[in-house]
């Protein structure tokens, strides 16, 4: 992990403290510093790379109401317990998300149901720019494997 990396992470954990705010009574992390939070917050925690949030991270994020873009995975299948996403494996996805996807992301699955039996895979970013981006695209897999790479 580069320093740059943690301070990243600490400017994003301290900006969404500052979106929530110390006034409401219910902030589940009133009382707790940014640099504490990391750990709770990003995959990656203090010492890793990329910027995908946890269960937790993703909670902070919609308690702070921060705005969300979401993007249904397609092509996701589970063979012989590998997860495969658009006919590649999930820790090249995971890789290639963390080496290219330079704002907050959360991955989440919504549960199988009567109304949809299959489970449902799904990325969701917390940067306007990089969604519409992904929309031009047409999908999250094709725009992690552009070969064009805009700032």
């Amino acid at each position: 992990m580069s320093q740059s990396d943690y301070i990243q992470k600490l400017k994003i954990t301290n900006s969404v403290l500052e979106e929530i705010g110390t006034d409401d009574p219910n902030n589940p992390w009133k009382n707790r510093s940014a640099d504490s939070l990391m750990i709770e917050w990003w995959r990656s925690g203090r010492s890793g790379s990329g910027l995908r949030l946890t269960e937790v991270g993703e909670h902070a994020f919609e308690y702070a109401k921060i705005e969300k873009y979401d993007f249904i995975i397609e092509r996701f299948s589970a063979l012989n317990n590998t997860i495969i996403i658009f006919g590649t494996e999930w820790t090249i996805f995971l890789r290639k998300m963390n080496d290219k996807i330079k704002s907050p992301f959360y991955i989440g699955i919504i549960p199988s149901s009567i109304d949809n039996p299959k489970r449902t895979v799904y990325v969701r970013l917390y940067d306007n720019k990089l969604a519409v981006l992904v929309s031009l695209y047409g999908d999250i897999y094709s725009y992690l494997n552009r070969e064009y790479l805009p700032d």
